[in-house]
């Protein structure tokens, strides 16, 4: 878990140098299925996974995802 965590936190601290493409998206993805067939690079999976949420969180249309007032992460603590 600490692998995930720190992804998250490293996407966090570098989000406006992220590309955010579909071409990034494919390539990547290519990548963690590489990596999930392979024991050598399944470290790659946690960076994949990570990249794959941030491109789906910001480029589906979703309207008013951060809005404030939401409080549905506070239903499932």
């Amino acid at each position: 878990m600490v692998v995930y965590f720190s992804t998250g936190a490293a996407f966090f601290l570098y989000a406006e140098k992220i590309p955010y493409s579909a071409v990034w998206f494919a390539g990547i993805e290519c990548l963690a299925v590489a990596a999930m067939a392979s024991a050598t690079i399944g470290f790659l999976v946690p960076v994949a996974l990570g990249y794959a949420f941030l491109c789906f969180a910001f480029k589906l249309p979703v309207g008013r995802f951060d809005a404030p007032g939401d409080f549905s992460y506070g239903t499932y603590i």
